[in-house]
């Protein structure tokens, strides 16, 4: 498939790139060539630049597209602050589950805990931005509700329990930063919704 061409309006790539990749596995190439066309674009304003740079940056640490967290984070880099639609949530919690998936490839790697340290302190530090730009994008006439992460992490989820014991969970990205640190747990517990949550 040939890239399309560079004039075109970036929005409506993004918007193309996500039908196809909502669309199912076999419309992924299509998904990522336009996503690809996306980020490359140089016309579009602030805000759809944010939402190309998420969604590519999601794409990756899903698997659907090379690169994982190495290139997801570099993509959020580029997102400038504060102009995202929800105030930067998606980009901080992108971001908390890059440096989940880092944390879990340092840890299968043996890493020493000086190397692990400074990855539970960024994903402790995305959380909590995301925290405060999720409850700054609730709308004032809207009781606040507490940012629910429970799946990307909660052993116990039902989510989690339906997944067959040979297959690859694809939304545990904080679950082994989460199983090595009380103090992440705490701090998950405290930004997701309290009720549905059972103390370890």
């Amino acid at each position: 498939m040939s890239t399309p061409p560079a004039k075109t309006d970036p929005s409506l790539l993004l918007e193309a790139s996500r039908v196809f990749n909502a669309a199912g596995g076999s419309y992924r190439p299509i998904a990522e060539v336009l996503s690809e066309a996306a980020v490359a674009a140089k016309t579009a304003n602030d805000t759809v630049r944010a939402a190309i740079l998420c969604d590519a940056a999601a794409l990756r640490l899903s698997g659907r597209v090379p690169g994982g967290w190495c290139r997801a984070l570099e993509l959020l880099t580029d997102v400038k602050p504060g102009t995202s639609e929800d105030d930067g949530m998606r980009e901080h919690l992108l971001r908390a589950l890059a440096y989940g998936q880092q944390y879990t490839a340092l840890k299968a790697a043996h890493a020493a805990e000086t190397d692990l340290a400074p990855v539970l302190q960024n994903i402790q530090a995305s959380i909590n931005k995301a925290y405060v730009a999720y409850n700054a994008n609730t709308p004032k006439t809207d009781p606040k509700k507490p940012l629910n992460v429970r799946h990307y992490w909660y052993m116990q989820d039902p989510i989690r329990q339906q997944i067959p014991e040979n297959a690859t969970d694809p939304e545990n990205d904080l679950a082994a930063a989460a199983y090595d640190s009380p103090e992440l747990r705490q701090l998950l517990v405290s930004v997701q919704e309290p009720e549905r949550v059972e103390t370890k």
